[in-house]
């Protein structure tokens, strides 16, 4: 609302129920990775594990650096944490897909199945290990 309300509008290919499930999807993944964090890791420890996957999350997710710019074997790893996958998502939700036109938007289904994996294995495994105490 406040993007809209200082000038933005929405490229004309944007799709707002794509950013909205992968907004959902995303929401549901990294709150169970830090749900299984928080069971499994003492309260030190948790959150040293959690900064540390949170920048390179930002350094290998394609927020800070293209996916398609690292070399070989760290582009390979990329392709597999959850940050890509939502980082293409939103791109595409928004439209600001950078002249990659259809191969982005064509890709915004894997990335939301993707994304569903991570949300999916991350519950399970947090309630496995999560306990409120």
């Amino acid at each position: 609302m406040v993007a809209v309300g200082v000038g933005w509008r929405p490229e004309p290919t944007a799709s707002l129920p794509v950013l909205g499930a992968g907004l959902l999807l995303g929401l549901l993944a990294f709150a169970g990775l830090g749900l299984l964090f928080g069971g499994t890791l003492r309260a030190e420890a948790a959150l040293a594990v959690v900064n540390g996957t949170f920048l390179v999350f930002l350094l290998l997710g394609g927020v800070l650096v293209p996916v398609e710019n690292l070399p070989g074997v760290l582009r390979d790893l990329a392709e597999l944490m959850p940050v890509t996958a939502l980082a293409r998502i939103v791109a595409a939700g928004l439209g600001a897909t950078d002249g990659a036109g259809e191969a982005a938007v064509g890709r915004v289904g894997w990335d939301l199945a993707a994304l569903a994996v991570w949300a999916a294995i991350a519950a399970v495994a947090a309630r496995r290990s999560f306990r409120w105490e």
